[in-house]
């Protein structure tokens, strides 16, 4: 299976489980740029994010851990699970944030577009929220990804 035919499968089945939850959620990161033709390269995991209640929703349902760690100087969760739903990894993050200079700035998930990945709806974030969402991130890979856009 191609990397992109593995992208679609795993993107579809975690979608599945979004939607068997909650309509509030978004993928965004180094597969959106994939879904819109911007990317090159294989994808190494799918972001998501939605709502902490939404998280904790899908955790009670499908009975997955909150694997959330507060390691990160830059970016926090107040719960992240991680699907193994394929080869590539998928982590879905509840509450998600990006410290930005002096605060935490919440990242939500707004600004997307409903597209349709082997038949399953996809809230895919559109270019100008990954651009947000990458110029907030602030690393070298996210500020390249920010001229793609």
């Amino acid at each position: 299976m191609t990397n992109q035919a593995t992208l679609l499968e795993t993107i579809s089945k975690c979608a599945s489980k979004m939607n068997s939850i909650t309509g509030d959620w978004m993928l965004f990161g180094g597969a959106a740029m994939a879904l819109h033709g911007l990317s090159d390269s294989p994808v190494s995991d799918i972001d998501v994010v939605s709502s902490v209640d939404s998280v904790k929703s899908l955790a009670d349902k499908f009975v997955l851990n909150n694997q959330a760690d507060c390691v990160s100087e830059r970016f926090r969760s107040s719960i992240l699970l991680k699907l193994n739903d394929g080869p590539i990894p998928v982590e879905i993050m509840g509450g998600f944030e990006v410290f930005n200079q002096h605060f935490w700035e919440p990242v939500h998930p707004v600004g997307y577009d409903t597209i349709l990945v082997l038949g399953e709806p996809v809230n895919l974030a559109s270019r100008s929220r990954l651009r947000e969402i990458f110029e907030l991130c602030g690393r070298e890979k996210d500020l390249i990804r920010v001229q793609k856009l």
